[in-house]
């Protein structure tokens, strides 16, 4: 069974800012290291952007979680 997708609105502007950073991206990507691509695909993940920024507030607090329950 095909699954359907419905498109929401967009702000045009940011769609244009979008194509233009595509374009500066495919003019800089032979230049890239595989670190440098693996930053941009890291910043480019807006959730794990906002769990890292998260568990940075956290920390700040002083809120951790112990390693101990994290392996288990």
């Amino acid at each position: 069974m095909a699954t359907k997708t419905t498109i929401q609105p967009t702000n045009p502007l940011a769609l244009e800012e979008a194509k233009d950073a595509v374009t500066k991206l495919k003019s800089i990507k032979p230049f890239l290291t595989s670190v440098d691509e693996e930053t941009l695909g890291i910043l480019i993940d807006k959730e794990l952007v906002n769990n890292l920024s998260k568990s940075l507030s956290e920390a700040k607090r002083g809120e951790y979680e112990p390693l101990e329950s994290i392996l288990e």
